[in-house]
């Protein structure tokens, strides 16, 4: 772990009050007051906190970051943020404030409070060169701000009138520090403003989406505006039972005359917000800003059917909603934690849309400080909210292999040697952890099947059946998962020269295969005691299957694909390579059936009852355009795990796929199924990739290879051209694309 050294004075700091489980405890203040002869060329302040905080210099905020120092295990590590602030320095006096609030440290995560402590603290040091101004006793501190509550679930309580502020000596912060870091992740930013349209007092943005209502209002002193945010109306009216505990409010209080409002310290998920006052008031202005960690746009996809170019921006609002600073299940209600599951299937399909390195470097590391015994919470960083295996970890199939996906998917993506070996030694752990537990109940050859026991999330949100059939699969797909993670260990070794791992892995992905397929494979293609959807297409995409065998299991996927009416009827581990597992083993158009079928389950009925994002239940809203008759307790409509889809857009719609890490060398191999055309690009390290294809006449296709890139091109006759750098365009008669 790379600590950090820039701190040669500053002691941590407290006002030492404690925060309740109402999180009643204001966000604080803390000041100090100092002179400069002379305003340095250079002057850097160094940050952090026991909380979230905000930093003004001589009035003028400093930076454009949000959520700062960010989530992290607080018990073992937390960012360092370093600044240039010379631009905001004057001769003679100078005020430097840092507000302090709850965030991820202490108030509320899920149902536990003040997890990592009950009292906030700030460690700053700003170095002018000749003159350093650090934290420590000669500080003062109040709670006399203008925010008057702070909670990421429940809202913010704003109040502009003006008030004395009564500032109280400082004290030494006397509990646990964690070790400090540089900052790595992507920061979290305003990146976007939506201006809603108005009925009433409701206002709809036209999109689900993380962040929160900025108003401007004319009004008389004391007025009290409340905010309430929702992702759905029902029966006109805003609905958000489906946040659960969490309050989502937002208590504004205004002083006579114009008042501007925009909370820093909380965020919600919503597309609606319904605005009401104690008293009249004017309402000059009102928007929607976008709080999302800061990446840069990577790659872009459309295509000649509008529902998935829809589909395709539900997926990219779910990536800017849900990673804040975090890879967050949702953002709206009572939970927004870094589940490792959906991340684990949705890594890829993000990072084809945006450059994820940054924040995955950041999240990898939170990975890593909490592994334990090669096991992982299935949260990151973990609450402790759902772990009930802290003594005794057991590894969790798709949950815990995020571990070795995530990173991996990294490393094909970005090509970055080095960070893959950040991680192999977690990715190392996470196997022999899973080789530990099948091997502990196993005898014979079935210590190469999953039989480690415990609880497993297995085929997690599958439709065709509930909690206990989600629960009960889990033993099966999990050797199938400890096979694809073996396999990516294996070659994860390769690349970093270690010969003895990847002669271990090899041996041991044989042994798991040969262990499977006799203990499940069928001679008709079907499967011993596990005859769902998720199994046959895991079998299929992670490649346990010799060529021979392909076929009959192909075949028995499809049957049960036409038999559910070509409804997607996978969990958390199928539904990403779905459609791959069909296109790729002769069944092209039934692939392109299921991503186009209505009804529901499907990607289609959520774009046809006006998802803006993608959904965590594929009836959130049902056939009939009820909400869903299940209850509102997990039914989120911006959960991006349903979007890993989006993988199939550019890897088979496009066809464009890494043959060598970095898309140093790539294939293009488009799959058209019935449309007329498509067209992307993808941002790499040796420049853009561009691809655009189009059914006319005759079947045309257009690739731009970067410099320094080669390209193996396959049109739909079959015909394959290896290509370099350049512009590259091929034709061919529609009667030759294969069928």
């Amino acid at each position: 772990m790379k600590l950090f050294e820039k701190f040669t004075r500053a002691k941590w700091i407290m006002s030492g009050r404690e925060n309740d489980r109402a999180c009643s405890l204001p966000p604080e203040t803390f000041q100090k007051t100092f002179a400069l002869d002379k305003v340095p060329e250079r002057a850097r302040l160094f940050v952090t906190a026991l909380g979230i905080y905000e930093v003004f210099l001589n009035g003028k905020r400093v930076g454009r970051d949000l959520f700062t120092p960010g989530y992290t295990d607080y018990k073992r590590r937390v960012q360092v943020q370093e600044y240039d602030v010379s631009s905001l320095l004057r001769t003679g006096e100078n005020v430097l404030e840092v507000t302090v609030a709850n965030g991820w440290y202490l108030g509320r995560i899920g149902n536990k409070y003040n997890v990592y402590g009950r009292r906030r603290a700030l460690l700053l040091e700003l170095d002018c060169g000749e003159v350093r101004v650090a934290t420590d006793e000669s500080w003062e501190v109040t709670a006399d701000g203008e925010v008057r509550f702070a909670d990421f679930y429940d809202g913010e309580t704003i109040d502009l009138r003006k008030k004395e502020r009564r500032f109280a000596p400082v004290c030494l912060f006397d509990g646990p520090t964690p070790a400090l870091v540089p900052h790595t992740g992507a920061f979290v930013r305003e990146v976007g403003v939506l201006t809603p349209e108005r009925k009433g007092n409701l206002f709809d943005f036209k999109q689900n989406f993380a962040g929160v209502v900025r108003l401007k209002v004319r009004a008389k002193e004391g007025t009290i505006l409340t905010v309430r945010h929702g992702e759905i109306l029902m029966d006109g009216k805003l609905f958000n039972g489906n946040y659960r505990s969490a309050k989502a409010t937002l208590s504004l209080i205004c002083r006579e005359g114009e008042n501007e409002f925009c909370p820093t310290f909380t965020y919600m998920g919503f597309r609606y917000a319904e605005i009401t006052g104690n008293a009249p008031f004017e309402l000059l202005s009102v928007e929607g800003v976008v709080y999302s960690s800061e990446m840069a746009r990577r790659g872009t996809f459309s295509c000649g059917n509008e529902d998935i170019n829809k589909l395709q921006s539900c997926i990219e609002w779910g990536i800017t909603s849900n990673f804040v600073d975090i890879p967050t299940d949702c953002p709206q209600r009572d939970e927004r934690m870094g589940w490792t599951g959906d991340i684990c299937v949705f890594a890829n399909a993000a990072s084809y849309n945006f450059d994820t390195r940054a924040f995955f470097r950041k999240w990898l590391a939170d990975l890593r400080s909490e592994q334990k015994d090669g096991c992982i919470p299935v949260t990151i960083p973990s609450s402790g909210m759902y772990e009930s295996n802290k003594r005794h970890p057991i590894p969790l199939m798709t949950w815990g292999d995020a571990a070795v996906v995530v990173p991996w998917n990294a490393y094909m993506n970005f090509g970055e040697r080095e960070t893959l070996g950040e991680s192999y030694g977690s990715m190392k752990a996470c196997v022999e952890a899973e080789r530990r537990a099948a091997a502990k109940r196993g005898f014979g050859d079935k210590k190469f099947l999953w039989n480690g026991g415990g609880y497993q999330f297995g085929d997690w949100c599958a439709p065709d059946t509930s909690w206990a059939g989600w629960t009960g699969r889990g033993k099966h797909l999990a050797t199938l998962w400890f096979f694809n993670s073996v396999n990516i260990v294996r070659r994860a070794a390769r690349i970093l020269g270690r010969t003895e791992d990847e002669k271990r892995y090899s041996e041991l992905s044989e042994n798991i295969r040969a262990a499977f397929l006799r203990h499940y494979l069928k001679e008709d293609g079907t499967f011993r005691h596990a005859n769902f959807m998720s199994m046959y297409v895991c079998a299929l995409y992670f490649g346990i299957l010799p060529e021979a065998r392909k076929e009959a299991v192909a075949a028995q996927l499809a049957r049960l694909v036409l038999k559910n009416d070509r409804r997607v009827m996978t969990g958390f581990p199928g539904t990403p390579y779905l459609l791959f597992a069909l296109a790729d083993n002769g069944y092209e158009e039934l692939a392109f059936k299921v991503l186009l079928q209505e009804k529901c389950p499907g990607w289609m009925h959520m774009v046809r009852h006006g998802a803006t994002t993608t959904w965590e239940r594929w009836n959130a809203i049902e056939e009939d355009g009820s909400f869903f008759h299940g209850g509102a307790g997990m039914v989120s409509f911006n959960h991006y795990a349903a979007g890993a889809v989006g993988d199939f857009f550019y890897r088979r719609i496009l066809g464009l796929e890494p043959l060598e890490a970095g898309y140093s060398r790539f294939a293009v191999q488009p799959f058209c199924g019935p449309l007329t055309h498509a067209e992307g690009s993808l941002m790499t390290a040796r420049g853009k990739i561009e691809i655009k294809w189009k059914k006319g006449d005759a079947f045309t296709l257009h690739v731009t290879v970067p410099e320094g890139a080669s390209a193996e091109i396959t049109l739909p006759s079959g015909k394959r051209t290896a290509v370099t750098a350049g512009e590259h365009d091929f034709a061919e008669p529609l009667a030759c694309m294969l069928p």
